[in-house]
């Protein structure tokens, strides 16, 4: 187990106790990478399986709902979210879902079987998680090279910045910070990429609330319906290629797009001429700065990035598709 899934679990049992009597709330056990589970907590008599995590925000509660569902499968007890710090707002809406949940502060929701514990109100400090370089611009760039290209790592700096485009110095640092998070192994055989499942779930939400904001040229719709309809038929120019809702109908018609994400590496107003779309703010057409140098196939963008544009959708059908991805294209993460 890493340091900080140990600190998030003692802080927040300790804090929990400070609520209710005391040492109702004990951890009787530590997880670990063989056991898949971060930890065992009792409380009044109740053992719940443990799954601790960082700061949840809009931009990765998605992702923590998905990784809860895959880790009730693979239990009979109850589980129990722990985390450093979540939005109120949030929290309510992990409970309603039927999630037991709990924080630092030892605000919790917690209801199994005769128990329910609700505490709120306590002020958690440690609203912050510092961002290291690693999950800034150029290192969610450097992350996605990795993500697609596991054995890149391994390669010469000098190789990495030809594929990447990134600046030597940047890349430096960067993979100095995984090495030290622990997301890179060094061995006498050579660098090797490690918690790769941990890797992807920082990496999705880092680009979604950092990077992608960011990348964005120009908005679009449709003249009209029938446009809409028949957006199948609309020649992208080269150098644009299909992400989110709709790559995903390309790759597996399952989901039928409701906006539509498209990654250019030339300028927006190129997309016109095909008579389909007309520039207008807050629409479904969203158009995105390309930020990697290979040539997607097929006009579609890597599967990573139609993964990542799903999980921050917020959408239940986006989901489902997204975790259909997951299983097809990262099922081998661990």
């Amino acid at each position: 187990m890493r340091f900080e899934e140990k600190y998030i679990l003692e802080k927040a049992v300790y804090n929990l106790n400070e609520q209710i009597k005391p040492d109702e709330a004990t951890l009787i056990t530590l997880g670990g990478n063989e056991s898949r589970i971060d930890g065992i907590v009792q409380i009044r008599g109740i053992d719940f399986v443990c799954e601790a995590k960082g700061n949840i925000t809009n931009a990765n509660a998605n992702i923590v709902l998905r990784q809860l569902i895959e880790q009730k499968k693979r239990h009979n007890k109850p589980l129990l979210l722990v985390v450093k710090y979540i939005y109120p707002e949030l929290m309510n809406e992990f409970s309603n879902q039927g999630i037991n949940i709990l924080d630092c502060a030892g605000n919790c929701f917690i209801r199994q079987d005769n128990l329910l514990l609700i505490v709120k109100g306590q002020k958690n400090v440690l609203t912050k998680e510092a961002a290291g370089r690693a999950f800034q611009e150029t290192g969610i760039k450097l992350i996605f090279h990795f993500l697609i290209y596991p054995e890149s790592v391994n390669l010469p700096y000098r190789t990495i910045q030809e594929k990447t485009n990134i600046s030597l110095g940047a890349i430096k640092n960067v993979m100095e910070e995984l090495t030290a998070s622990h997301f890179i192994l060094k061995t006498n055989q050579g660098r090797f990429l490690k918690n790769k499942k941990k890797l992807l779930e920082r990496w999705v939400t880092a680009y979604n609330q950092t990077l992608k904001p960011k990348l964005l040229l120009e908005q679009m719709t449709f003249r009209n319906n029938e446009k809409r309809n028949k957006w199948l038929t609309m020649t992208l120019p080269e150098g644009m290629y299909w992400g989110g809702e709709s790559g995903a109908n390309l790759i597996d018609n399952y989901l039928y797009p409701g906006t539509f994400d498209i990654y250019s590496e030339v300028p927006a107003r190129m997309l016109l001429p095909t008579g389909f779309v007309v520039p207008k703010e807050d629409s479904e057409i969203k158009i995105y700065q390309k930020f990697w140098l290979d040539k997607p196939k097929e006009g579609i963008v890597p599967p990573l990035l139609i993964y990542a544009d799903l999980m921050g959708s917020g959408n239940s059908r986006c989901l489902e598709m997204a975790q259909k991805i997951y299983e097809h294209e990262f099922s081998d993460f661990e």
